[in-house]
Order: structure tokens, then C-alpha cells, then sequence
């Protein structure tokens, strides 16, 4: 896991040196008299309109695969990534590589409580059986009245895109495919719950709605890591991501794994 960060690391700093190294390139094809030589036909300074995808704001729907029975997952989750890119040209102006960093925001709701297991007895060794100290998700009781329950994980990202374009049309926009990985860094978690108190000490009977957090959510991986894809034409592009790492600790919470399907948005 080091050395996959570190080589994230070492991407990103060849990004922030690359914009310098092509203005270099670009004073000396120039001339020494300081007048350019004749622009080609497709270069991204003929338009305005020719997004860089430099800036790039993604709306999602967030869910999760492979998840246990009990935690009984909503399909309503939603999520929200802002990403700055570095885009490095490859030979052309068609091809380039792009990386990147941000932050990337999912809330996942489900109708069971995320319960830490404290029996100090408790020994596990079964699938679905807890052991002391273990995350698992406890079905909500039958009718009971609530209004919400997420789990919301908040992550430094580092993307990086392989990105493919035409040609820039009459308005100068192009069509564009962007494939890649993300890997992440967990810096806040919480779990948000509004409906009927069911906590230890609550008056049996009680219908008074409460609402309540827990922050720091137990046993959760610090590190994700997935598969990107981006299709897109000028500024608007539908994106996914795949989590190949599960949310939790393998074997220390339930299972499940992050798709995330959404629209994007490139202002520059």
C-alpha cells in the first residue's frame, strides 16, 4: 500500500512540473524574434470554448455492491467530487495525461443500525458472526418510524486520468473518453440518524423522534482505491467509479464495495 501511494505522489509531482516545462517549449517554437510561427489548424488556443477538463465537479449516485442482507441498503445515496487536473499532452493534442486531486464526498442510506460489538466474549470465527470489536449492521426493528439513516465518509482523492479526444468541431467543443484509477484517503466519517429513539434507556413506548451522529465510524478502511471511466462532449460528461477495496476492514464490518454513476461538469 506504500508504494502505490508513493507512486500516486510521484505522478502528481511530474503533473505540476509539466505545465512549465510545455511553456518552455512553447516560447522557444516561437523564435528568437518573438513572432509565432503559423498556429495548427486544431490548436486548443484557436477556441475558447475547448475545455481543458482542468476543473472537473461530478454529481453522483452513490450505492454499494456485495453488501450483506442485513445492511439493508437504500438506493437513494448521493455524493459529490470536485477534482483539479494537471493535463499533460502526449505527442499531440489528442492524447493526454492527466493527474489530478480533490475531495470526493458519498453518503450511503440504509435501514439497519451500525452497531460495535462489546461483548468482550464474543469470538467470531463464522461468517456474519462478529467478534469483540467488530462493525455489523443490525436490522431495523419492524415499523419503525424514522425519517433518515446514511453513513457519510468524506475522502482526499488523487485521480488520474488516460484521456482521448477528437478533434475540436466548428464551436470548438470535442468529444472525449477518460479512463483511470482513484485512490483516497478517508478524513471524516459520520453516521446520521433521525427517527424513534431505539437507544439503550429509552422509555419503552416512546415515539419522540430524535436525531443523533456518531462520528469517527468504527473498523472503516483509511484508504480506497478503484477504477474510473468518463465519457463526454465540451463541458458535460457522465462518469463512473468501481471501489475494488471494500469500505470496511476486511472481516471487521460488512462487505461493500462503492460504485459511484453521475454527471460532471468542466468549466475550464
Amino acid at each position: 500500500m506504500k508504494r502505490f501511494w508513493l507512486s500516486l505522489a510521484s505522478v502528481l509531482v511530474l503533473g505540476l512540473a509539466a505545465p512549465s516545462l510545455q511553456a518552455q517549449d512553447s516560447d522557444t517554437d516561437t523564435g528568437n524574434d518573438g513572432e509565432s510561427g503559423q498556429e495548427a489548424p486544431f490548436s486548443v488556443t484557436t477556441s475558447s470554448n475547448d475545455a481543458r477538463d482542468r476543473l472537473v465537479l461530478q454529481f453522483n449516485w452513490n450505492t454499494l455492491l456485495n453488501t450483506p442482507d442485513s445492511f439493508n441498503l437504500q438506493q437513494k445515496g448521493r455524493g459529490f467530487n470536485f477534482y483539479f487536473y494537471f493535463d499533460i499532452p502526449i505527442g499531440g493534442d489528442n492524447v493526454s495525461f492527466a493527474p489530478g486531486f480533490g475531495l470526493g464526498t458519498s453518503n450511503f442510506f440504509h435501514e439497519s443500525f451500525l452497531v460495535l460489538e462489546t461483548d468482550t466474549n464474543a469470538t467470531g470465527g463464522m461468517s456474519g458472526v462478529p467478534a469483540f470489536g467488530d462493525t455489523y449492521a443490525q436490522p431495523f426493528p419492524n415499523n419503525l418510524d424514522y425519517k433518515k439513516n446514511k453513513l457519510s465518509l468524506t475522502y482526499i482523492d488523487i485521480p488520474i486520468e488516460l484521456r482521448f479526444k477528437t478533434n475540436p468541431n466548428e464551436r470548438g467543443n470535442r468529444f472525449k473518453v477518460a479512463v483511470g484509477v482513484k485512490g483516497g484517503l478517508v478524513i471524516a466519517s459520520h453516521t446520521k440518524y433521525v427517527g424513534t429513539d431505539t437507544r439503550p434507556g429509552a422509555l419503552p413506548g416512546s415515539t419522540d423522534f430524535v436525531k443523533y451522529k456518531e462520528h469517527r465510524v468504527r473498523n472503516l478502511q483509511n484508504f480506497r482505491y478503484g477504477v474510473t471511466g468518463r465519457v463526454g462532449y465540451g463541458s458535460v460528461n457522465v462518469h463512473a467509479f468501481y471501489g475494488l477495496s471494500d469500505i470496511f476492514d476486511d472481516g471487521k464490518g460488512p462487505t461493500g464495495n462503492a460504485l459511484e454513476i453521475g454527471l460532471s461538469f468542466n468549466p475550464f
